[in-house]
C-alpha cells in the first residue's frame, strides 16, 4: 500500500509523462495563468520549488530560452540587496576559487573580444608613462586648477599642446596644467568654437 507522499508522487509522475512532449494551447495557458493571478507562494511553497529544481540540467535549448526571456531585465533594488547581503561574507573554498578563476574568460577568450583593436591613442591614454606624468603635473600645480584655483575635488591634467597633434610633448610635464572639471570643460569648448 501506498503511503500519502508515495501517492503524490506517484500521481506527478503520470501528470508528467501525460504532459511530455505536448504543448499547451494559449487558451489553456490563459485559463492556467488567471487561476495563478492573486496567489501568494509560501515560505514552505517557495523552498520546495527550490528544492525540485535543484540539481536539475537543462538543455541548451531551454537555456537559450531563459537567457532571451531575461534579457532587459532590471534587478529591483531590494532584490539585490537581498543578494549582497546573502553573499556577504560568504566563504569561498580554495578549490571554488581556483575553479572560477579557470572559468574566468580573458583576452581572446572572452566572448567580446575583437582581435586586440584598442587604438594607439587609448593605450597611451591608459599607461603607466600617462599616470605618472598626470600625477607630476598635479603635483607641481599642487593639486589646485590653474583657472579657478579650487583646491581639489574632480581635477584633470590637460595638455596645453595637443595630445594628438604634439606627440613629442604627450608626456613633458610643462606641457601639463591642472584644470578642475567645469574649467576643463570650458577650455574645450572655447577650442571647438
Amino acid at each position: 500500500m501506498l503511503t500519502v507522499s508515495e501517492r503524490e508522487l506517484e500521481r506527478r509522475r503520470k501528470i508528467s509523462q501525460t504532459l511530455t512532449g505536448r504543448s499547451l494551447s494559449v487558451e489553456h495557458r490563459s485559463k492556467l495563468s488567471a487561476a495563478k493571478k492573486g496567489k501568494t507562494l509560501t515560505e514552505e511553497w517557495k523552498a520546495n520549488i527550490g528544492r525540485a529544481h535543484r540539481g536539475m540540467k537543462r538543455s541548451a535549448e531551454s537555456r537559450r530560452r531563459m537567457s532571451e526571456a531575461n534579457k532587459g531585465q532590471v534587478q529591483k533594488p531590494e532584490a539585490i540587496a537581498a543578494m549582497r547581503a546573502k553573499l556577504t561574507g560568504r566563504k569561498v573554498s580554495e578549490a571554488e576559487r581556483l575553479l572560477r578563476s579557470a572559468r574566468a574568460k580573458r583576452g581572446v577568450d572572452h566572448p567580446r573580444w575583437r582581435g586586440g583593436v584598442s587604438s594607439e591613442n587609448s593605450r597611451l591614454r591608459h599607461s603607466i608613462e600617462s599616470r605618472i606624468w598626470r600625477d607630476a603635473v598635479f603635483a607641481r600645480d599642487d593639486h589646485t586648477c590653474q583657472h579657478c584655483h579650487k583646491r581639489g575635488g574632480e581635477l584633470n591634467a590637460h595638455h596645453i599642446k595637443s595630445f594628438s597633434e604634439h606627440q613629442e610633448l604627450r608626456f613633458d610635464v610643462s606641457n601639463g596644467i591642472t584644470l578642475c572639471e567645469p574649467c576643463h570643460r570650458a577650455v574645450h569648448r572655447r577650442k571647438d568654437l
